[in-house]
């Protein structure tokens, strides 16, 4: 097997398992059984106990280090992993395979220093051996990971000029998968959207977190069950709580065209069925969410361009009590929509808008939107 290929599509069980099938040895035999079932505490535990056993002139030495390493790196042990990643870039090969598996072991080694310790130069060595990485062709596991991680960390501290920066290499990296990482790639440009608004303003960039809202509804109906769909239900909801933290005029009522109406919902489509905000239980009565004290949030950054917002989902009982108050998603972080639940279930109710003589409050899974406020400068 020609390695530019195995680095082309490598999948972690098939990759490990194909690579490693060399010489019988039980042990090889139980790391790729481990990586087979998914256990990767168990296959990182075997690749450990078996680097020493291993002839040293082997061949395909660099090769069984990187898998070995990328097993301890899904583990979590990313000391072992560093390891295992140094070892296989003393791959001595010759011609663009060679220089391939090195630069893919680096982002291995990289990727283990910069999830041990996240800081500026970590950062910066794992985005160098990223677009070093970004030479060679097709995708890989490693890289994804990877660059997954980088986002992750630099999004979720609002670091949009580093966001922009990694998510720009996320989406060619996601991209190259095919279809099995389309949810992967439209979360790298929802950070990508929201990073380039948050430094520049483009309010075309709040258009395109809606079309992503939009794509995420699509494969809600397009999925083959309610459980494969579940993943673009959040993206869906991020996408627009991100969408509208940018909007300026936000919540505007919809405007309808008498002579052209909005459509109504299909109700046989799974997005109706799924993104639908509970209605009373009593279809007659409507209700207000009563708000007598409004959350004010620290500074955050990107206050300037955004405002904090929050889509939270509850029950409520007959009396207008809510429980079960959970965030489905929330701008700057899902943390701060969390902290708002926690300490304002007990302080918001539900209460009459339209009273009839049987009107009950009570109603299960209801949603609504809050913005905040900061501190003024």
């Amino acid at each position: 097997m020609m390695l530019r290929s195995s680095i082309r599509r490598t999948v972690a069980v098939v990759l490990c398992a194909s690579l490693l099938a060399a010489p019988a040895m039980a042990d090889i035999k139980s790391f790729n059984a481990a990586v087979k079932a998914g256990d990767f505490k168990a296959a990182a535990a075997e690749a450990v106990a078996t680097w020493p056993t291993l002839n040293t002139a082997r061949k395909d030495l660099p090769i069984i280090a990187r898998e070995f390493g990328f097993a301890a790196f899904m583990a979590g042990d990313f000391a072992a992993a560093r390891m295992f990643a140094a070892e296989a870039m003393l791959e001595t090969g010759e011609g663009a395979d060679a220089d391939d598996s090195r630069a893919l072991s680096a982002v291995l080694l990289r990727a283990a220093e910069f999830r041990a310790a996240q800081n500026e130069k970590t950062r910066a060595a794992l985005m160098a051996a990223l677009r070093a990485r970004d030479a060679a062709p097709g995708f890989d596991a490693i890289s994804f990971l990877a660059v997954q991680a980088l986002v992750s960390h630099d999004f979720g501290n609002l670091d949009y000029r580093e966001a922009l920066e990694s998510s720009a290499v996320g989406m060619k990296v996601a991209a190259a998968g095919g279809a099995g990482y389309r949810l992967a790639l439209m979360r790298f440009e929802l950070v990508q959207a929201a990073s380039f608004y948050a430094i520049h303003g483009d309010k075309l960039m709040i258009e395109r977190m809606k079309s992503l809202a939009e794509r995420a509804k699509n494969e809600i109906d397009l999925a083959a069950s309610d459980v494969a769909a579940r993943p673009f239900v959040a993206a869906y909801y991020e996408a627009n709580i991100w969408a509208d933290a940018a909007e300026p005029d936000y919540p505007a009522a919809p405007k309808s065209d008498a002579t052209q109406p909005l459509p109504e919902p299909d109700p046989e489509l799974r997005s109706t069925r799924l993104l639908k905000s509970g209605a009373a239980l009593n279809a007659g009565c409507k209700g207000t969410l009563d708000i007598d004290e409004f959350p004010v949030l620290p500074k955050f950054k990107g206050d300037d361009r955004f405002v904090a917002t929050m889509r939270f989902k509850m029950d409520v009982d007959d009396a207008g009590r809510i429980s079960n108050l959970t965030t489905v998603a929330a701008m700057p972080n899902a943390a701060t929509g969390a902290a708002v639940a926690d300490k304002f279930v007990d302080r918001w109710k539900m209460k009459h808008a339209e009273r009839g003589a049987t009107c009950s409050l009570a109603r299960k899974d209801y949603q609504f939107t809050l913005r905040l406020t900061q501190p003024k400068r």
